[in-house]
């Protein structure tokens, strides 16, 4: 699976034990890909999750500052709007003239 296009190519160079680059070997020729191929892939997939990870934790984070918002606005102390004013007054008119029944 080449995941990158050939235009655009960039170098990485690692270092790593012969015995992490055997089993490296091992596995890329057991998945039938070169080892280039399966570092770049394993490492792009792993890279896509942690991405995604963090994407996850930032939705939380931002879930999190609403339900604070939303709190503090609930705690906030409250000064009626005329129209809400009026419409006590009218609940409250009614509700005698109910009751009054």
């Amino acid at each position: 699976m080449q995941i990158f296009d050939e235009k655009e190519k960039a170098r990485i160079d690692i270092r790593t034990s012969k015995e992490m680059k055997d089993i490296f070997e091992n596995a890329a020729a057991l998945k039938g890909v070169s080892l280039t191929d399966f570092l770049v892939e394993s490492a792009y997939k792993n890279a896509l999750d942690i991405d995604r990870q963090l994407e996850d934790q930032s939705k939380l984070l931002l879930s999190l500052e609403a339900r604070r918002r939303l709190f503090d606005s609930l705690n906030r102390e409250f000064e009626p709007n005329n129209k809400l004013k009026l419409a006590a007054q009218r609940y409250k008119h009614r509700r005698r003239a109910y009751e009054s029944c």
